[in-house]
């Protein structure tokens, strides 16, 4: 997680400073990036670990030279999954000079998809919502244009029919008497509600074979509830 996290940091980073380079500005003092984090709401508990990966990868980054040889200014701010104070700490940063912002959940992300697009801020969250994947703003389904937002996989949305598709062979009344419930997990999007009503055959509440548990779905479930979604 830490290199991957790493990877990403720098690969942001090293995009805005190579735009930078180019004329645009080039930047003295070491590069601000916002870190929103949730340690103590409602999404901590997987909030916690995603958050502070994030700071270690920055502490890995800075330990081996930086970007380009500036050293990554990560603020962190704990916005407890309540929106306002994201939007809030986001324009405090957005004065203090801030070049990219890691982000945590869909609420947050989505309430920020226009200051960022206007703003041109690079925004990178674990937020797997669909309305993200549209940079134009020409999908039926979206909300707002996302140019400056970037998810590290496919959407919940694209992820369902897939997992329905796997899904779909291994039901049956032994399935259904136990393993794993399906749950929808990315409900925004249409294609996610077409699945919870019997697409393929996947229904929400089914089980699928396999010990209760078994991470037989990606995006497409949470684990019999216990999963707070970000």
């Amino acid at each position: 997680m830490i290199r991957l996290r790493g990877a990403i940091l720098t690969a942001a980073l090293g995009g805005v400073l190579a735009v930078a380079a180019g004329g645009v500005e080039v930047m003295a003092a070491d590069p601000l990036v916002g870190n929103l984090v949730d340690f103590t709401g409602r999404t901590a508990q997987v909030g916690t670990p995603y958050g502070q990966a994030k700071i270690d990868a920055a502490a890995w980054v800075n330990a081996h030279g930086g970007v380009n040889g500036k050293k990554i200014n990560i603020q962190t701010f704990d916005y407890s999954y309540e929106v306002p104070r994201a939007i809030a700490t986001y324009k405090q940063w957005k004065q203090d000079g801030m070049v990219a912002l890691q982000g945590w959940g869909t609420a947050d992300t989505e309430a920020l998809v226009g200051f960022v697009a206007d703003d041109q801020i690079p925004y990178f969250s674990a937020s797997y919502s669909a309305h993200l994947t549209d940079p134009m703003g020409k999908g039926a389904d979206t909300k707002k244009p996302a140019p400056f937002n970037f998810i590290m996989g496919p959407s919940y949305s694209d992820s369902i029919p897939g997992d329905a598709a796997v899904g779909e062979g291994r039901l049956g009344e032994e399935g259904r008497a136990g393993g794993s419930e399906v749950r929808a997990y990315g409900r925004q999007s249409p294609v996610s509600q077409r699945a919870q009503e019997g697409r393929r055959g996947v229904r929400q509440g089914d089980r699928l074979p396999g010990a209760a548990g078994d991470p037989v779905f990606t995006g497409a479930r949470r684990l019999q509830g216990s999963v707070p979604e970000p």
